[in-house]
């Protein structure tokens, strides 16, 4: 908790001010809280503008003003420069992603081991999120994913295969820059994760079993992709895994993987959305949908197309790079 009143005293800076202060002590606060900001904004002001607007723009309207914020009491300037601190390892994420851009570059780890690593940036406005690739030292291709800034965390999704017919997909919770380098350079297991079948629908025999309910039996025989109808299918040794069309513009049609949590028998879905061909190109939209309850799973063809669109974290057009979605 922060003691005493919050006074803003201005648009960009909001001063933390306690009721009865030692003024002596203050000076000394307001001395250390000084050098703090100067230490950051030094970090951030060697990067040059057009990295600065970059990262300005990719942060959230809270962060920029945290950043804005001065305290003199001893508890808020501790609780403030942490908050400051966070934001910074997101600003170094997030440079490190910038600096891999357009080309490959090589990246040794800490045994020396070499690898090329290459980041896309998104085409979603203001979002956090880059495709990433990675090759060792032959250039030969190891694993590929994404990475958003979502809830306050970094997630990386990092694919292995296709093996088998099937494609490894695991998911890390990133907090600073070192995690990433280490989930990047090495093939770790994660909690979570989930298997996508690379084969084709058609070739999919769902084997229907007394635990399905009624709404599963009827999508599993229900073969035919229409507007607001939910296939559901499953190969042997993969997630389940859905297919949805919607009438919009550029029918977009969704390929989804249902993920669920043991601990609180809840639901991750990641997805993919691919828009039909027009004068701009076909876009593959990428998404991600947390905790979704079980009475709630038998409603997803319910859902407005605008829900899939508001929790999507990457979008590509192969064809038009240059342009931007949403």
């Amino acid at each position: 908790m922060v003691r005493g009143a919050l006074v803003q005293t201005s648009a960009k800076k909001t001063i933390y001010k306690t009721a009865e202060p030692n003024h002596h002590m203050l000076r000394i606060l307001s001395t250390m809280e000084r050098l703090v900001e100067v230490m950051m904004r030094s970090e951030f002001g060697d990067l040059g503008q057009e990295i600065q607007a970059e990262i300005l723009e990719l942060l959230s309207d809270n962060d920029r003003s945290v950043l804005n914020m001065s305290a003199v009491n001893r508890e808020s300037n501790q609780q403030l420069r942490g908050h400051k601190q966070k934001i910074m390892g997101k600003v170094q994420i997030i440079k490190w992603l910038r600096d891999q851009q357009a080309e490959f570059h090589e990246i040794a780890d800490d045994d020396g081991t070499q690898y090329k690593i290459q980041t896309n940036r998104t085409a979603i406005r203001n979002m956090p999120s880059w495709k990433v690739l990675v090759r060792d030292a032959d250039d030969i291709s190891l694993r590929h994913g994404y990475i958003f800034y979502r809830s306050s965390q970094w997630i990386l999704c990092l694919t292995e295969g296709p093996r088998n017919k099937k494609i490894e997909m695991n998911i890390h919770r990133i907090q600073s820059i070192a995690e990433l380098k280490q989930k990047l350079f090495h093939d770790e297991t994660s909690e979570e994760s989930y298997t996508q079948t690379t084969r084709g629908r058609g070739n999919i025999h769902t084997e229907i079993t007394p635990g399905m309910t009624p709404w599963m039996q009827e999508r599993i025989r229900d073969t035919d992709l229409q507007p607001g109808k939910l296939n559901l299918y499953k190969d042997t040794g993969c997630n389940w895994e859905f297919q949805l069309e919607f009438e919009e513009e550029n029918y977009p049609r969704v390929d989804a993987i249902i993920l669920p949590k043991e601990e609180d028998s809840k639901m991750d879905i990641w997805y993919e959305i691919t828009l039909r061909h027009d004068g701009n190109g076909q876009w593959s939209l990428d998404g991600y949908i947390q905790d979704i309850d079980q009475d709630r799973i038998e409603k997803i063809e319910t859902w407005p197309y605008d829900i899939w669109k508001n929790s999507l974290y990457y979008a590509e057009n192969r064809q038009r790079p240059e342009l931007q979605w949403m």
